[in-house]
């Protein structure tokens, strides 16, 4: 999927309540993807600049990004959207990417966003967690249900 395709369908997943028309999870996962590739261009970015450095990313993705980079409220919406969609990769890493909110002085002292990443991040990792332990759950009970084989 083209970079600004998906910018504008995690965009508009963020703005809008997606649940309903994105079933599949395919707005959270692209959300999620939007803020990785972010973080890689961001990455090849720096290093390149220090000296020869192998790309983890394509040259057109890092001309793109580097003309319209995402903006710290970008992410943070991207990645609180895919996460309370149920992105296991986006909850368990919610919080690296949402405390970048914090980079930003207008926010650093702001009781308001503090408080909404405490209770998102907490809620996220709860979410993580239950997930975790139907996933663990559910393999549990199938191992009980298989034909023990004998040797």
């Amino acid at each position: 999927m083209n970079w600004k395709v998906m910018r504008r369908h995690a965009v508009t997943c963020a703005e809008v309540d997606g649940s309903s028309v994105h079933a599949d999870g395919t707005g959270a996962a692209a959300a999620y993807e939007l803020v990785a590739l972010d973080l890689l261009y961001r990455i090849d970015a720096e290093a390149s600049a220090s000296g020869k450095h192998i790309r983890s990313t394509t040259e057109a993705l890092c001309s793109d990004l580097a003309a319209e980079p995402l903006s710290r409220e970008e992410v943070y919406n991207a990645i609180t959207y895919a996460a309370e969609h149920g992105h296991v990769p986006a909850q368990l890493n919610y919080a690296v990417y949402a405390v970048r909110m914090f980079e930003d002085e207008r926010n650093e002292m702001d009781p308001e966003p503090i408080r909404h990443y405490k209770e998102s991040t907490l809620a996220v990792r709860r979410m993580a967690l239950f997930i975790a332990a139907l996933y663990a759950a559910n393999n549990l009970r199938m191992r009980r249900l298989r034909p023990i084989s004998s040797a």
